[in-house]
């Protein structure tokens, strides 16, 4: 903090005197703008290691999400032919082929009401607020608020039998006629009744079926199936949904794709080159506020061991084998057609190469670097960031002790300064009242002479 004391004077030196004391506090402060432009520069490193920190944590992130890809290279399913089934892998699901041939899709069954109604929000079925729902052999009682088509209807919906029910029109004049349809909960023929009371009434539906319903049929590598469902499970983890009849038999091949790897390989490599840029923002005549440091050198040193990573055998042996390219300029590339198209043994010896587990393969490689870099205890930058805030709160004190030693001298010289110009200045009053006096009697000796 600066005096805010103005040296102010009585005698004619005292323009001196403010004179000699601020060249003086100027001299003084020399030592404090050096103080304050290291601190500036100590500023813009730290402000250049955090840029930094957040590069090389964005590339290890990178790193991370190959290994997730890695590790979660799933088998993914693919048809001969579209249209006839989709399909889904999951947990315990093989590498392997299917042969599938569908030649029904299945149907529900449905009944239709035996009687039919004018209005089916005021007029229902049966006698009895009561009704019981048999399918197969499972009685649910239903108890409706009105007896009307509509409420039996939303009923049957809400009771949790799975059976759909719906209300059409069965008359093509202009007199309606409605009746109650219900259609079956599964694939394949069911029994289906609908009766009044507590079940030992009438049935309510027609005796017959209006539509017998049917299995869905197919094969799987040359074995009839038939089923409830269009959904089937046709070996551990792998699900199939049945869309169409097949003229032919489709193949269903379970495999694994590296496409989700070579995306987040790609990724890897904009997040490289953003660090590796950043770094170079301070090399050079014009480098930014860390030329110099070794930090730089050392992170470069982290970079190119990730690049130059090579295994000892298999079909990938180094960053180039993977399609990883530098040019004269050292920005990385990655040409992902070398990757195109592999075959599942080769496949395997690309994710062999890459490796998930610490120190293995290049990614293991490439985290134990990064983790060099970024470690929050004792990585390299975060052991730069301490330094440097070491050193900042070194400035700090240094520039304050300054200040007060500056502020007590400015404070001293002008003590000193106004006890020497009061001194003058009375001195200077008493030289004034002599002169005056001696003016006076000069004056008066002369007009008595005359």
């Amino acid at each position: 903090m600066g005096s805010t004391t103005i040296f102010t004077g009585a005698s004619s030196y005292s323009q001196d005197f403010v004179q000699v004391i601020e060249r003086s506090m100027a001299i003084a402060r020399l030592p404090l703008l050096q103080l304050q432009q290291q601190r500036l520069r100590t500023n813009e490193q730290q402000s250049a290691v955090t840029e930094l920190q957040g590069r090389f944590q964005s590339l290890k992130l990178s790193f991370d999400e190959i290994v997730t890809r890695v590790k979660a290279t799933q088998l993914t399913a693919s048809f001969s032919a579209n249209g006839i089934a989709t399909a889904t892998v999951g947990e315990g699901a093989q590498k392997g082929a299917f042969t599938l041939e569908v030649s029904s899709l299945g149907s529900f069954t449905s009944f239709l009401s035996g009687s039919a109604v004018l209005d089916p929000a005021t007029e229902g079925l049966g006698a009895e607020l009561t009704k019981v729902l048999v399918v197969d052999g499972v009685e649910t009682t239903l108890t409706l608020e009105t007896n009307t088509l509509r409420g039996l209807s939303d009923a049957i919906n809400a009771s949790g039998s799975a059976l759909e029910a719906s209300i059409i029109n069965v008359s093509s004049n202009s007199t309606p006629s409605y009746k109650l349809v219900l259609q079956g909960n599964k694939l394949g023929a069911q029994a289906i009744e609908l009766r009044d009371g507590d079940g030992s009434g009438p049935n309510l539906l027609e005796g017959s079926a209006l539509q017998a319903g049917q299995n869905v049929s197919y094969k799987v590598n040359g074995v009839d199936i038939h089923g409830e469902s269009r959904s089937v499970t046709i070996a551990p983890g792998v699900n199939v949904q049945f869309a169409a009849v097949s003229t032919s038999a489709v193949t269903l091949t379970i495999s694994r794709t590296g496409s989700p790897v070579l995306d987040a390989i790609q990724s890897m490599v904009a997040a490289y080159n953003l660090a590796s840029g950043k770094l170079n923002d301070h090399r050079g005549a014009a480098g930014g506020a860390l030329q110099g440091s070794s930090t730089i050198q050392t992170l470069s040193q982290v970079l190119r061991r990730v690049a130059s990573y090579t295994a000892a055998d298999g079909d990938f042996r180094s960053a180039t084998d993977i399609g990883l390219r530098f040019d004269d300029k050292g920005i990385l590339s990655f040409n992902s057609t070398a990757l195109n198209g592999l075959s599942e043994e080769k496949l395997e010896s690309l994710l062999s190469f890459l490796g998930t587990a610490p120190g293995e393969g290049f990614l293991g490689t490439a985290l134990a670097a990064m983790q060099e870099a970024t470690s929050t205890e004792a990585g390299i930058l975060s052991t730069e960031r301490n330094a440097i805030t070491a050193r900042l709160r070194t400035s700090d004190n240094q520039i304050r002790d300054t200040q007060e030693r500056l502020d007590r001298m400015d404070k001293d010289l002008r003590d000193r300064f106004a006890i020497v110009d009061s001194t003058i200045a009375a001195l200077q009053q008493q030289a004034l009242f002599i002169n005056n006096m001696f003016e006076a009697m000069r004056i008066s000796t002369r007009s008595y002479s005359r």
